[in-house]
This record gives structure tokens, sequence and C-alpha cells, in this order.
């Protein structure tokens, strides 16, 4: 029960951290009236933060993690990730032959969950995840009209910057603290149906309206059940990247 009341408020400090962040890049690049944008200092502190536990922390005590469990369970060269064919021996012992700036690195892979993936696995995730985006959309067709907002005229005036938040930065923002942190520290105290829920709980709860909770609750366990299966973060970020493309889209026609 300890541990689980842990990883709840580790989970929401996470959570905390994502909000500080967020208003932290609006202060520091004048993004306030341009909320959209704020992921972009979100990712970078949430970057630079692990990159500066890695370089201060004892890493001759840390235990391998993900980043080398892939190689332990069998999986081929393509997922398993460089990380472990650099931070594997032939005795299994992962610490004794890597130097300091390899085991730093898969560190990193490990906090990050960023464990590669093939390209025909992401070029299937992305082909999957065109009509399950669409399905969610449908969403807009099932609750009452009152609580479906506007689509709003679609503007190039949005601008490059806009377009690179929606398409890549916010993506990989949320995906980093949702499914990389806040989903990765539930699934070591609770039953993974039960961290996905929590998780998807919370990210819905970034989105307001009830229209967008909905979709966000939705599109949340998808995400999550591609971090579970691949055990990487690139595969809902690509799931993530590919929605926001098809919600775009859907905005530029349906605008018209």
């Amino acid at each position: 029960m300890k541990t689980k009341f842990l990883a709840i408020v580790k989970s929401f400090m996470y959570l905390l951290l994502f909000l500080l962040s967020i208003a932290l890049s609006s202060v520091i690049f004048g993004l306030s009236d341009k909320p959209e944008l704020a992921a972009v200092g979100a990712a970078l502190i949430a970057v630079g933060a692990l990159f500066l536990r890695a370089r201060f922390r004892r890493l001759d005590e840390w235990d391998g993690g993900d980043a080398l469990q892939g190689a332990e369970d069998g999986e081929d060269g393509d997922d398993s990730g460089q990380a472990a064919e650099d931070g594997e021996d032939g005795d299994g012992s992962v610490k004794s032959t890597v130097d300091a700036a390899g085991l730093r690195r898969a560190y990193i892979i490990d906090k990050f969950s960023a464990l590669p993936i093939a390209r025909k696995k992401i070029a299937i995730i992305v082909a999957v995840t065109v009509p399950v985006t669409l399905l969610i959309q449908c969403l807009r067709f099932v609750v009452p009209p009152e609580y479906v907002p506007e689509t709003p005229p679609f503007e190039l005036t949005y601008g490059v910057f806009s377009l690179i938040s929606l398409l890549i930065t916010t993506p990989i923002a949320e995906e980093v603290f949702f499914r990389g942190f806040i989903l990765k520290c539930l699934k070591g105290s609770f039953k993974t149906s039960t961290a996905i829920i929590i998780s998807v709980l919370l990210f819905s709860g970034m989105h307001s309206g009830p229209l967008w909770s909905m979709m966000a609750i939705a599109a949340g366990i998808y995400y999550s059940a591609l971090f579970t299966k691949y055990r990487s973060i690139y595969a809902p970020i690509a799931a993530h990247m590919t929605s926001n493309l098809i919600a775009l889209l859907y905005n530029v026609i349906f605008s018209q």
C-alpha cells in the first residue's frame, strides 16, 4: 500500500513538473499568449533535467533498467538498443565492461524509455493510428452538440512554430511525461491496467472541455497500449504525431 501511495505521489509530482515547465518556458520565451508553444520549453526542460541527473548520478549503482532488459529477453538488434550492445558482456554482466559514457547513455535511454524501434514497426504504428484517430474524431458526432466546440477557420497565420509545436514538440513533451515518466512510474507499483487508467485520467485532465477530455482518454489508452507493447517512448510519440496531423487535416477540411 505504501509503495502504491508513493507511486501516485510521484506521478502527481511529474504532472506538477510538467505544468511548472510549461509555465517556466512561457515566462522565459514570452509565450503566455501562445500556450501551445510552451510544450517546446517543457520538452527542453525534461531533456535537460535527465541529462543533468545522468551526469551527476552514481551510475555504478544502477541496475540497468529497461535499456538492457531487452537484450536479456532475447529481443532483436533493431529493438534492443545499442546501449545493450555497449553495456552487456558475454557473462551477462552489465557494468563490468562499460565505460562511464556508455553507461550514462544507457541510463538516459532507460529513463526516457528510448529503446529503438525498427522502421517497419514505426510504419505499422502510423498506419494503424490513422483509422484509430478517425474513430476517435467520430466522438464529435456522438456527444451532445452543445459540448462540441465550433471548429475555427484554419489559417496559415498559425505560423511555422505553431505547426512544429502541434506536430512535433507537443507530442514529444506529453509522451515523455505521461507515458515515459508517469505511466512507467505507476507500472512499478500497480497492475498495468490500473497504471494505464490512472495515467490516462491525468492526461485527460490536461485537456479542457468534455469532448477534448473524452478524446484524450481514448487516445491516451491507445498511446499507453503502444508504450506497454513496445516498451519504447518512440511508439506513442509516432502515434501522437500522426493523430495530431489527422486532427489538423480534419480542421482544414471541415473549417472550409
